[in-house]
């Protein structure tokens, strides 16, 4: 674990993304992602969350009046707009794990 991230030993997991919609957040296929186990998170950061049961997005998350919004950083993408009854966050991206250099 680097150095800057023991202090959250314990909150941290690693999940696997598959997909090219986060390239421009520098997030490529097969990355491993370092999320931070978190209830809440602020406008703008990276979030991973579940909405209904089995449905998952990762993405920077927007708080708005009535929805929220997870945007990729993707221009060719539409930001996924959910409603807030049915989304659980589950953590926040704070580091990524590449296996090999491109």
């Amino acid at each position: 674990i680097p150095p800057n991230l023991l202090q959250h030993r314990g909150k941290l997991f690693m999940m696997r993304y598959h997909g090219s919609h986060l390239k421009n957040m520098g997030i490529l296929d097969g990355d491993n992602i370092i999320v931070r186990r978190q209830e809440t998170i602020d406008n703008g950061e990276i979030a991973i969350v579940r909405y209904r049961v089995d449905e998952y997005y990762i993405g920077r998350y927007f708080q708005e009046t009535e929805r929220i919004r997870i945007t990729t950083d993707n221009d060719g993408i539409a930001p996924d707009l959910l409603d807030p009854a049915y989304l659980t966050i589950l953590g926040r991206v704070v580091g990524l794990y590449r296996d090999s250099i491109y």
